[in-house]
């Protein structure tokens, strides 16, 4: 066994030869090392790189995700042919989910049913033709032979029925999505959402619903630049609970004193365009207990405006303020919405003559939109509704003077406008907005527009709160006939409203933070629950404008992202 010394000689002796032998060595090794520099003396073989991944594997990362990519037909056109080759190559096999063969028992189960049911369907059609032919008249046959012509009765489909003072139930889903909405409720967008975030688990909802958490995209980063720097961000936020109050004036007025709204300024005369429908109320609402006050829960009131001229004309009902009835919205979390219900339920008991409310839920949804962009993407997709240019809402007027330049934080603090909009449909793909007008002639109307915000002239009780009115623009028409009209239509033509397109009403809500000069405000759009779709996918197809190009459809964990940046709870 050797020694440490012994060790230390042999390395000292043959130290210089290898390291000699390690110089000789060390450039051959570091010379084809290098790409497309082979050692001196050495075989110049081609350089072949590799490829790591396959083109029917690469997915767009602004597209939805995709469930499988052994089909060609999934993958984008300009890497099919690439992704035919690849699959020739690798012996890939094309795999149709109509023609795959079940591997589980439950699905081979399914499939022989399926078979079976189509045979049935099969012979039951050549019976009734085989029974129809022989009862058809023949040449020498006559016509009191015949059978005679039934004439089929076709009904609109009923209106959802909203009781009062009794808790709603959830609008009935489509056969095939029936049991997959047993313990929950889809959000208006779950469809479009579902293919492209990560939703709460099926058996874990949140508040009854299922909601986007986040969305497969990294979007930390976009969400921060589009709410504070540039670009716009977009939630559905039609979980949200609303809950109507109807009755004479007077009583309101006391159910809402007696749920915490006790400020002296919505009921002196600093409140009168509060209560006249023009602004809205945000707030925390609270009850009596035995040890004093109890905070609830924060809300929004938004009342329904009176008409105008029926107010001033004397001996009129609407002129009485006992007599004048009255509508109001109430939004809150749907966390505390069954306290409120029940706490409103006691209290519109207790009026002569008695109040009533209602369970809106599920009749009216909403959206908010959030960063510099806000407004241009507005103005981008909500497109007034009118026939003739001089019956234009005096609401739509104002909202259309707008620009881009005009944040939520610019307008009067927590101003109302109600309007019509077409079907945001019709004007697929939107159009790139013209840059605002930056002259002293631009800059000085818009400032006087913003000065005198006449949204107090010519008011009209707002749509929305009309329950035919939100009926009539749940029924819209499938995209399939709108597609068929676009392409009858001359190329470069806007798609003009049919009788069968209603107009949508909607209600735009304009906040801003109570603190940090950097916030940009919040739009809240209220429309009827089943528009929402049509409205919230549309800002992703519009044109990058003045503001940015980052328009963000992120999920509940970003809804809180910005709050906190700003240091709001």
């Amino acid at each position: 066994m050797r020694c440490h010394a012994t060790e230390c000689a042999l390395q000292k002796v043959a130290g210089p030869a290898s390291a000699a032998a390690k110089r000789k060595e060390a450039p051959s090794s570091n010379d084809a090392s290098k790409k497309g520099s082979p050692a001196p003396g050495a075989a110049r073989w081609p350089v072949k790189r590799l490829k790591m991944s396959e083109d029917r594997k690469i997915v767009p990362r602004g597209m939805r995700r995709r469930t499988a990519s052994h089909n060609v037909k999934r993958v984008p056109k300009r890497l099919r042919n690439r992704a035919m080759k690849e699959m020739r190559d690798d012996n890939t096999p094309t795999v149709t989910s109509r023609r795959r063969k079940p591997t589980t028992t439950r699905a081979r189960i399914r499939s022989e049913t399926a078979r079976k049911l189509g045979i049935l369907a099969e012979k039951r059609r050549k019976r009734k033709l085989k029974a129809a032919k022989e009862k058809a008249p023949t040449d020498g046959g006559s016509m009191n032979d015949a059978p005679s012509i039934q004439t089929k009765i076709t009904t609109r489909p009923a209106r959802p029925k909203i009781r009062r003072n009794v808790l709603n139930d959830p609008p009935r889903p489509k056969s095939k999505f029936r049991k997959r909405q047993l313990q929950k409720t889809w959000l208006p967008t779950h469809l479009w959402h579902a293919k492209r975030a990560r939703m709460t688990e099926p058996a874990k909802p949140l508040w009854r619903f299922a909601i986007p958490l986040t969305p497969n995209e990294k979007i930390y980063r976009a969400t921060h630049r589009g709410q504070g720097e540039r670009g716009a961000v977009a939630w559905d936020m039609s979980y949200m609970s609303t809950i109507g109050l109807y009755g004479n004036e007077n009583g309101v007025c006391q159910v809402l004193r007696k749920l915490g709204v006790m400020q002296e300024s919505c009921w002196s005369e600093r409140g009168q365009r509060w209560r006249a429908g023009t602004r809205h109320w945000n707030g925390m609402l609270s009850r009596d207990t035995r040890l004093g006050r109890r905070l609830i829960c924060p809300a929004t009131i938004q009342w329904n405006p009176q008409d105008a001229e029926q107010q001033q004309t004397p001996g009129n009902e609407d002129s009485d303020p006992k007599k004048r009835q009255r509508q109001l919205f109430i939004r809150v979390h749907p966390s505390s919405f069954l306290e409120l219900f029940n706490e409103l339920l006691r209290l519109v008991k207790m009026q002569t003559p008695q109040l009533f409310i209602e369970d809106l839920r599920f009749e009216i949804g909403s959206i908010e939109i959030t960063g510099p962009a806000s407004t241009e993407v507005l103005l981008g997709v909500l497109q007034p509704y009118f026939t003739d240019l001089a019956k234009k809402e005096p609401h739509a007027n104002i909202f259309g003077g707008l620009t881009s330049a005009a944040t939520p934080s610019a307008l009067p603090p927590n101003s109302s406008l109600a309007f019509s909009t077409l079907d945001p449909r019709l004007r697929y793909p939107p159009r790139k907005l013209a840059p605002p007008d930056l002259s002293d002639e631009g800059q000085s109307r818009l400032m006087s527009l913003l000065s005198s915000w006449p949204a107090d002239e010519g008011l009209q009780p707002y749509s929305i709160f009309d329950r035919d009115q939100r009926f009539s623009a749940s029924r819209l028409p499938r995209q399939k006939s709108v597609n068929k009209r676009k392409g009858a239509r001359i190329p470069g033509t806007d798609l003009d409203p049919s009788p069968s397109d209603p107009p949508i009403p909607i209600l735009l809500h304009a906040s801003r933070s109570a603190r940090g000069a950097e916030a940009q405000g919040t739009w809240t759009v209220l429309a009827p629950f089943k528009c929402i779709q049509a409205h919230l996918v549309q800002p992703r197809a519009l044109p990058a404008g003045v503001s940015g190009q980052s328009k963000v459809l992120p999920g509940l964990n970003e809804e809180g992202q910005a709050p906190f940046e700003r240091g709001l709870p």
